[in-house]
């Protein structure tokens, strides 16, 4: 009889441990997706500068810190680029919503785009982008 409850809290002991196992990586695969792939996505993004007529698009809202900081860096640099509020235009919302993000701000190029406002990052996507 013993034995079989030894068996039993062997059991339920390496239950809890893969269930514990399961719920860490759970949460972090797709962290570590992200920083294997890397911050910039490719693509054919022609669509959301070629309308425009600059080779830059930022999609920001008004009220985004992140946003006016990533507009103030932009301008300080002198990189002309098309500002896409889309909070304020139906249009730049639409256009938003194509790309599929849920973040922003938002710079894309004709073959990449990159969310979020990290100075370091921006730089490499000018270079990348030929825009500077």
């Amino acid at each position: 009889m013993q034995v079989r409850y030894k068996k039993y809290i062997k059991d339920i002991f390496l239950l809890i441990v893969v269930a514990i196992l399961a719920i860490f990586l759970g949460k972090n695969i797709p962290h570590w997706y992200r920083l294997w792939q890397g911050p910039f996505k490719n693509g054919d993004y022609s669509a959301h500068v070629k309308s425009f007529p600059y080779k830059l698009t930022l999609y920001g809202t008004a009220t985004c810190q992140h946003c006016q900081n990533a507009r103030t860096y932009l301008r300080q640099a002198g990189i002309e680029f098309n500002d896409q509020m889309i909070d304020r235009s139906g249009d730049a919302a639409r256009l938003y919503q194509q790309l599929g993000e849920k973040a922003v701000p938002v710079l894309v190029s004709d073959s990449k785009i990159l969310v979020g406002f990290s100075p370091v990052r921006y730089e490499e996507m000018l270079k990348e982008s030929r825009v500077r």
